[in-house]
C-alpha cells in the first residue's frame, strides 16, 4: 500500500521550524487569575533561607566553565583573543571568581556583555558560560538582599495586589508589572512551584501559526492517493486438531492478495499536541491455497478494510502511534484438490466444520490486519527517513535567514516553541517570548479574525517582549539605528547616514519597555520609545526624552500592507533646545511617513522565491492581537517542487 509520503514530508517540515498549551476557551481569565490568588494564600509562611552551598555550588560551576572557554580563547590569535577578553569584561569576572562574597553589579556587567550583539555568542562556546552566569547571578543578587524575608513578605503583598488590579483591568500593563514581581521570586529561589502554576495560569502563548485542514487536504490532493497494489502471501499456519488422535496438521499457504483504495488525511482534536491521522479506506481481495499435505485448500478473503497510524506533533519532534486495522472481511473455501477423491472428500468435511471454519475467519482475518500493519509501518518508517533529510535539506536552503536570527540569540531574546495543538479545523503551532520578568498573552488569540490557509497571530507582547529584551537599558549607537532603518525603509533618510563628517550620536534607553508597540485602535500603531540618556558629539546628556508616533495600518496601489505615519514625530524631553532639535530630526527620520519593510528583499530564485507567490488573504487586529492570513496557491507548490527536483542528482529524480 503505497502511501502519500511527501504529505508527511511536507507536514512535517512545515510543523518542524518553530511547553506551555493554549489555555481552553472555556477558561476565563477571571477564573484563572482567581485560582492564581489562591496559591499564594498564606505564602508568607513558605519562605526559605537560601543555603549558602547555592552561592558557592553556581559559583564553582561558573568558574569550571570559564576555564573551558579559556582554553578557546588561548588558542586564539593574539589580537583576536585581546578583543573577546575585553569586550566580555573577562578581568572582572576572573576577580569575582576569587571573591567569596557576592558582588552582583560587577556580575551584572559582565552577564550584560555576555547577551550583546557580538558576532559569535550564539555560538556552543559560550552557551554554557551563559547558563553557568544566570545561575550563579541570581545566587549572587539573592545573597546581597539586607533583608531577603522582609523583602519577599513585601513581594507577596504586591502580587496579591496586582492580581487584583489584572481581575479589574486586564491590561498587558498590569500583566508586566505581576511578571516583575514573579521574576524577582524566581531570582530568589522563592515560591518555586507557586509561581511556575502562576505562569502557566496567566502567561499564555504570544504567537501562533495556524495551518487549516483545507490546506491539509489540498496537500492531500497534490499527490497520487490512490492504490493499487498487489502482496504476494507465504506464511505457515497450524490447522485445528481433527481425527481420533485429535492431530493438528500445519498448512503451507501461499497466494496473492490486491488491495485497492485511497490514503486520506484527518486533524484530529488534541489540546495537548497537533494530531493528525493517516487512513487507509478500500478493499482487498486475497485468494490462497493451503497445502495440507495430500490435500489443498483454496480460500477467498475478501472485503472492506481500512487502517490508520496517529502522528503526533511536540515540542520534541513527532511520534508515531500505534496502526489501527479494522478488517471486516469475509472468507470462504473455493474448493478442495487432492490426488484421490476420497482423500479430497475427507479433507472436504474436515474443512467444513465449524471449527474449522471459525479458524479459517479468524486466521485471515489476523492475516490481512498483520498485512496491512507491516505495509503502513514500514512505508511510515521510510517517510521517517525522508522527512528528517527534507528538513536537513530545508534547513540548508534557508541558512540565509541564521544571520537575522543570531542578534535574537546572542541576546537572549530567541523565542521558545510552547507546544503544539489541533481541532478538526486546523493545526496550531504555539510560540511565547517572554524572560521570568515578563509576560506572554493575557488571553488567546479571538478565532476567525481573517481567512486564508495559513494564518499568523501575534500578540503585541511578543515584539514588546522581545524589544525589551534586545534594547532595554542599552546604548544604541547611530549605526545600529542606521541598520535597522535600512531594514524598515525602502530608502535610509540623510539624517540617518554615517559617515566621516557625519556628528556622531547615540541613546540609551530605558531597562523596561524602552520601545513599546500599542493599539490606541483597531487600525492604528502608537510606538513609544523611552530614553534614558543622549549622546551627542561626545557630549553626554542624563535627560529623559519620551518619542511617540502613531501609523495607520494601509493598503498600497499593490494591496500590500504598510504603516503611514498619522502625524509628526511628539518629543518630550528637558533638553537643551539644540540637542532637542538635533535628537528630533533624527527620530523624525527612524520614524519615516512610511515604513514597509523595503529593505527586506526575497529572492526570485530558488526554495525562498517560492513564497514570493503566496497571497494576502487579510490582515486585522483585536485585543491586542494582530491577524495576518496567507493563502497558498498552487503554484507555490509547484515552484516548491520544482525547486526540489532541481536538487536532486540526475540520477535521482522522482519520476
Amino acid at each position: 500500500m503505497a502511501l502519500p509520503l511527501k504529505i508527511l514530508r511536507l507536514l512535517s517540515c512545515t510543523l518542524g521550524f518553530i511547553c506551555y498549551p493554549a489555555v481552553s476557551g472555556e477558561s476565563t481569565l477571571e477564573s484563572r487569575v482567581d485560582q492564581a490568588a489562591k496559591l499564594l494564600a498564606e505564602a508568607e509562611d513558605r519562605f526559605e533561607l537560601p543555603a549558602e552551598h547555592w552561592f558557592h555550588s553556581t559559583q564553582q560551576a561558573l568558574r569550571e566553565e570559564v576555564a573551558q572557554v579559556e582554553l578557546v580563547l588561548a588558542s586564539m590569535e593574539a589580537s583576536e583573543q585581546a578583543a573577546w577578553r575585553e569586550h566580555l569584561r573577562w578581568r572582572l569576572l576572573e576577580e569575582n571568581l576569587q571573591s567569596r562574597e557576592a558582588r552582583y553589579e560587577e556580575l551584572a556587567i559582565v552577564r550584560r556583555w555576555l547577551y550583546s550583539n557580538r558576532e559569535g555568542l550564539e555560538g556552543p562556546v559560550f552557551a554554557e558560560l551563559r547558563t553557568k552566569m544566570d545561575a550563579h547571578l541570581d545566587a549572587a543578587y539573592t545573597f546581597e538582599q539586607a533583608n531577603l524575608q522582609s523583602a519577599f513578605e513585601e513581594k507577596v503583598a504586591l502580587a496579591r495586589e496586582e492580581l487584583r488590579a489584572i481581575a479589574a483591568e486586564p491590561t498587558d500593563e498590569r500583566a508586566v508589572d505581576l511578571a516583575r514581581t514573579l521574576g524577582w521570586f524566581e531570582q530568589t529561589g522563592q515560591l518555586t512551584e507557586e509561581v511556575a502554576a502562576i505562569r502557566s495560569l496567566l502567561s499564555q502563548p504570544n504567537a501562533q501559526l495556524a495551518v487549516s485542514d483545507d490546506l491539509a487536504r489540498r496537500l492531500l490532493q497534490i499527490f497520487d492517493t490512490e492504490i493499487d497494489q498487489d502482496f504476494p502471501i507465504k506464511d505457515t499456519n497450524q490447522a485445528p486438531p481433527s481425527g481420533i488422535r485429535r492431530k493438528g496438521r500445519t498448512l503451507q499457504v501461499r497466494g496473492t492478495a490486491n488491495t485497492v483504495g485511497s490514503t486520506e488525511l484527518e486533524i484530529v482534536a488534541n489540546e495537548v499536541n497537533a494530531e493528525v491521522r493517516l487512513v487507509f479506506k478500500g478493499k482487498v481481495l486475497a485468494c490462497c491455497k493451503a497445502d495440507a499435505g495430500p490435500a489443498q485448500l483454496h480460500v477467498m478473503t475478501s472485503g472492506p478494510v481500512q487502517a490508520s497510524k496517529p502522528l503526533l506533533f511536540s515540542t520534541t519532534g513527532w511520534t508515531l502511534g500505534e496502526t489501527k486495522i479494522e478488517t471486516p472481511v469475509n472468507t470462504r473455501l473455493r474448493k478442495v484438490t487432492a490426488d484421490r477423491q476420497v482423500v479430497q472428500g475427507i479433507a472436504r468435511r474436515q474443512a467444513k466444520r465449524p471449527v474449522a471454519q471459525s479458524h479459517m475467519r479468524s486466521t485471515a482475518k489476523a492475516h490481512t490486519a498483520k498485512m496491512l500493519t507491516e505495509n503502513m509501518d514500514r512505508q511510515v518508517n521510510e517517510a521517517v527517513a525522508e522527512i528528517r533529510a527534507e528538513i536537513k535539506n530545508t534547513q540548508q536552503s534557508i541558512s540565509g535567514f541564521s544571520d537575522v536570527l543570531a542578534p535574537l540569540s546572542r541576546e537572549g531574546a530567541v523565542p521558545t516553541l510552547a507546544g503544539f495543538c489541533s481541532d478538526p479545523r486546523q493545526i496550531k503551532a504555539n510560540v511565547i517570548t517572554s524572560r521570568r520578568d515578563q509576560f506572554g498573552a493575557l488571553t488567546p488569540c479571538p478565532e476567525d479574525l481573517v481567512g486564508g490557509d495559513v494564518q499568523v497571530r501575534v500578540h503585541l507582547s511578543f515584539f514588546n517582549n522581545s524589544l525589551e529584551t534586545i534594547l532595554g537599558g542599552k546604548t544604541l549607537s547611530d549605526e545600529f539605528l542606521m541598520r535597522y532603518a535600512k531594514i524598515l525603509q525602502p530608502q535610509l533618510p540623510l539624517p540617518l547616514m554615517v559617515h566621516a563628517r557625519s556628528t556622531r550620536w547615540a541613546v540609551t534607553t530605558e531597562k523596561y519597555r524602552p520601545l513599546e508597540i500599542s493599539l490606541p485602535s483597531p487600525d492604528k500603531l502608537l510606538f513609544t520609545m523611552r530614553i534614558t540618556a543622549v549622546d551627542i558629539g561626545g557630549e553626554r546628556f542624563e535627560t529623559a526624552a519620551t518619542a511617540r508616533t502613531t501609523y495607520k495600518l494601509l493598503k498600497n496601489d499593490f494591496d500590500e500592507y504598510e504603516l503611514v505615519r498619522d502625524g509628526e514625530v511628539e518629543l518630550d524631553t528637558p533638553l537643551p533646545t539644540d540637542a532637542q532639535q538635533f535628537l528630533s530630526e533624527k527620530l523624525d527620520a527612524f520614524f519615516a511617513p512610511l515604513l514597509n519593510a523595503g529593505g527586506v528583499a526575497v529572492p526570485d530564485g530558488g526554495f525562498l522565491g517560492a513564497f514570493n507567490k503566496i497571497e494576502l488573504a487579510g490582515l486585522k487586529t483585536s485585543d491586542n492581537w494582530l491577524v495576518l492570513g496567507l493563502n497558498i496557491p498552487q503554484t507555490v507548490f509547484d515552484a516548491v517542487a520544482e525547486y526540489q527536483r532541481s536538487q536532486k542528482p540526475a540520477g535521482d529524480i522522482e519520476l
